[in-house]
């Protein structure tokens, strides 16, 4: 794979981890109806503001995993991390690992 689309994918897996391991499925559907609402009430159309924009700018009850530049700057360097992360995907760790 190239790198920069290997550098994608392990954030984006980190992304889903910390999703599955910091929000209840029921906090993942109000953020939905919560951003429908924000939407609604300020006349936004998807297009304008999508709920990727919401999330990166609210969160989850603004909470939020890390933004890729951070995550380039400390998960990524944690070698550790990454390889517990990627334990399910060998080939991608072994990638990562010829970094």
């Amino acid at each position: 794979m190239r790198a920069d689309l290997l550098i994608h994918c392990i954030y984006d897996i980190y992304k889903t981890d910390w999703l599955y391991s910091h929000i209840s499925s029921q906090m993942a559907k109000d953020n939905i109806a919560n951003y429908y609402e924000m939407m609604d009430a300020d006349f936004l159309s998807p297009e304008e503001y999508s709920y990727e924009d919401y999330v990166n700018e609210f969160g989850f009850n603004y909470e939020s995993y890390v933004s890729y530049e951070e995550f380039m700057e400390n998960e990524y360097q944690n070698k550790e991390y990454i390889n517990e992360l990627l334990k399910d995907y060998p080939q991608l760790l072994e990638e990562y690992n010829k970094e």
